[in-house]
């Protein structure tokens, strides 16, 4: 299973900072190592979910990172949506020559940082899960819907704030919208999201989890690519009280 953060700290590379600035990336040689954080997720008792649309269905399910395997660390992303998948672009090594240790982007004059911006396809985490709820349809009538909500918590033994830069997006595949994008001000602490899905009775629906360190966030900054500490975030989809 592929794991998501921590960091590990290595040598900063000085340079001369000039013109307009920005948060927050790290600066050359810093990145975040992918093997320290896990991502579960979890239904109510009305609800199945599996990691494959024809895998065994229960309450839980530990999820695993579908970029490449090869990939060990992390860089901070600039993201866009479209067409109902993310693309991420990360800051180039030249681009991180201009970003000083608490993580701000000091463009050369006549320079923005867009220049130093290239497309990423590692650098990011990636699954799916599929729901399901199971119902009686009687011959010839409409099979139930059901509305699904769902809340995130990251907790972690460590202290570094590099998690409040963290984003877990969950994407409904059929629809290509997204239905939560969460963020966390705090470890241990339950974030409920304001979307949902609706889900048929006896018919999985896939949704697409992304995980991705936002560059432009003033909690990426050196000192807090750490090392050591796991992180664990997990979901939980749950039918609304009637």
């Amino acid at each position: 299973m592929k794991k998501l953060i921590p960091a590990i700290g290595m040598t900063l590379l000085g340079a001369a900072l000039l013109g307009t600035s920005t948060y927050a990336w790290f600066s050359a040689n810093k990145t975040v190592t992918a093997t320290g954080m896990n991502l579960q997720a979890k239904a109510d008792s009305s609800l199945l979910i599996s990691n494959a649309v024809d895998g065994t269905y229960s309450n839980t399910v530990l999820l695993e990172n579908d970029v490449a395997s090869a990939n060990t660390y992390l860089n901070p992303v600039e993201e866009t949506f479209s067409e109902g998948a993310y693309t991420f672009k990360k800051l180039t090594e030249e681009g991180k020559a201009f970003v000083d240790d608490a993580g701000v982007f000091h463009a050369p004059e006549s320079k923005t940082i867009a220049d130093y911006l290239e497309a990423t396809a590692v650098d990011n985490y990636h699954d799916s899960v599929w729901l399901k709820f199971e119902a009686s349809v009687a011959e010839g009538g409409a099979a139930p819907t059901q509305v699904v909500n769902v809340a995130a918590t990251m907790s972690s033994e460590g202290t570094e704030e590099i998690y409040k830069a963290f984003h877990v997006v969950l994407v409904n595949t059929a629809s290509k919208a997204v239905i939560e994008d969460f963020t966390f001000s705090s470890l241990g602490t339950k974030v409920s999201g304001t979307g949902s899905i609706t889900l048929t009775a006896n018919t999985p629906s896939q949704v697409e989890v992304y995980g991705y360190l936002e560059g432009d966030n003033a909690a990426c900054k050196n000192s807090n690519a750490i090392n050591g500490a796991a992180y664990t975030v997990n979901l939980e989809f749950t039918i609304p009280a009637a």
